[in-house]
């Protein structure tokens, strides 16, 4: 019968005069085996663990690392100077229409690198490879990508946009393996199991998100989401491997063939631990998600608060095109209790070629006119009707009017509820940038305009159906300068 395993042992000299024995693992290694795990832990080594491994832990490894040798899974190859383990090494055949690679990894003990024994082990590793008919070796390293350490991609909690496509360009024009995408917020209500995106318990598609006019849509299971825009295999890794701790996961992401993985999470320990993960993966995965992944990364980095500018006691205006019933209840809280009034534009005359350089116009003049006797105003289609093929032309026209009133007003803030308003009004008002000054509330962020005629204008950017009810009342109460952020 042909052996599953590599018998023979070789003996050859290393650089420095050393005899070095290359053989397969066994039972009895086990002592030496959690020596030297537990040296490369000390050490600090590049690999997927950065606790000490307890002996029951190593000895429930060693156990399937026999048994998977045995099937013929892995080919195993560990060197021994004096009796003792200084190197580790292995092969691990995939499956499928895979059958045909191998991912080659291999560790090396301090004190024993540079003098020949990882040379002779992959060359043996592949000799034995081709013996049981892999025509592929993958070398399974850790590239150390310090662009992808330091980058975060920041999507919506509810999937809006184009995720898949912008995600992909980042992995190739950084060249990053892979991304995890994880759009968990606990404390908003967005939650991920079975791949499944839920809001406050409620699947994506049953809930207004699946409804927004630019981006609609047709499923709540991320995967098959991702899969349809980017036309690539989408991975998804369950939330009983997120809870079987970093170290686990981060072995799943990295043997994971696909580009894009989804991640379960639904508690605020789920992210902790999938941030532990990608911390062990040394730049070799994306993070994408929103502000709670965000904040268990340390993204952005934490920096000393400024001292609060002065706030000048000038009039606000708040702008939302979103339909989102949470929208909705946040608008008549900061009216109930600011009485801040309300300005709904003809959408009719907005909408019509022939008709929108009035309708905006008119809507600048009567902001003006409401700025000049009240502290604030809310401009909203919130509460009318949708009109269907118009979703960009609104966003654009409430920009023209916002840049008409800043010509003839100082404002103290802007307000903008919607990702596509705020980008539709920045580019009305000439702005390429904003600048994060801090956080309003959770995921919330003041920014000031970086450039344009209107540089300096602070602006508050809100997702549609994000935060809490009283979200737009203590940002108003925050641009104000009325420091009642945290709750009580």
């Amino acid at each position: 019968m042909k052996t599953k395993t590599f018998q023979p042992c070789e003996t050859f000299t290393a650089k420095d005069g050393r005899r070095v024995v290359l053989r397969s693992i066994r039972w009895e290694d086990l002592d030496d085996c959690l020596e030297f795990i537990n040296s490369l832990v000390e050490e600090g080594a590049d690999i997927l663990r950065d606790t000490e491994v307890s002996r029951e832990e190593e000895a429930e490894w060693l156990g399937r690392r026999l048994a998977r040798i045995d099937k013929g899974e892995i080919i195993d190859v560990v060197a021994e100077v004096k009796g003792k383990m200084v190197a580790n090494s292995e092969v691990e055949k995939r499956s499928g229409l895979m059958s045909h690679v191998g991912y080659l990894g291999i560790a090396i003990k301090s004190g024993y690198r540079g003098i020949g024994i990882g040379t002779k082990i992959i060359q043996t590793l592949m000799d034995e490879s081709k013996k049981t008919g892999l025509k592929i070796l993958v070398l399974d390293v850790f590239d150390i990508n310090e662009t992808a350490k330091a980058l975060y991609k920041k999507i919506d909690s509810t999937m809006r946009g184009n995720v898949g496509m912008e995600v992909s360009a980042i992995l190739d024009a950084q060249k990053i393996p892979k991304a995890i995408i994880v759009p968990t917020v606990p404390d908003q209500g967005r939650t991920v199991e079975r791949g499944i995106l839920r809001v406050y318990g409620v699947p994506l598609l049953r809930t207004p998100y699946a409804r927004d006019p630019f981006h609609p849509l047709r499923t709540s299971r991320i995967t098959d989401l991702l899969r349809k825009e980017v036309g690539q295999p989408v991975g998804h890794i369950a939330l009983k491997e997120v809870r079987k701790g970093p170290a686990s996961l981060a072995q799943k992401i990295k043997r994971r063939p696909e580009r894009l993985l989804v991640v379960d999470a639904v508690l605020q320990s789920d992210l902790q631990s999938i941030a532990s993960a990608w911390k062990l993966l040394s730049g070799r995965a994306l993070a994408c998600g929103s502000v709670a992944l965000a904040d268990e990364l340390g993204f952005p980095p934490k920096v000393e608060k400024k001292k609060r500018r002065r706030v000048f006691q000038r009039p606000l205006l708040i702008i939302s095109a979103s339909r989102n019933p949470r929208t909705a209840e946040q608008i008549e809280e900061v009216r109930k209790n600011l009485s801040l009034p309300l300005l709904e534009p003809d959408l009719h005359h907005l909408a019509n070629p022939r008709w929108a350089r009035r309708e905006v116009e008119s809507i600048s003049a009567c902001l003006r006119e409401i700025l000049s006797k009240r502290p604030g105003v809310i401009l909203t289609t919130t509460f009318q009707n949708h009109f269907s093929g118009k979703e960009r032309a609104i966003p654009a026209a409430f920009g023209k009017a916002t840049a008409h009133l800043l010509r003839k007003v100082r404002l103290g803030g802007l307000v903008l509820t919607g990702g596509d308003l705020a980008m539709g009004v920045c580019r009305e008002l000439s702005a390429s940038a904003l600048r994060i000054e801090e956080e309003v509330l959770p995921g919330i962020p003041c920014s000031i305009l970086a450039d344009g005629p209107f540089k300096g204008l602070r602006l508050v950017t809100k997702a549609g159906g994000f935060g809490e009810k009283d979200a737009l009342r203590r940002i108003t109460q925050y641009l104000r300068g009325v420091h009642e952020i945290q709750k009580t």
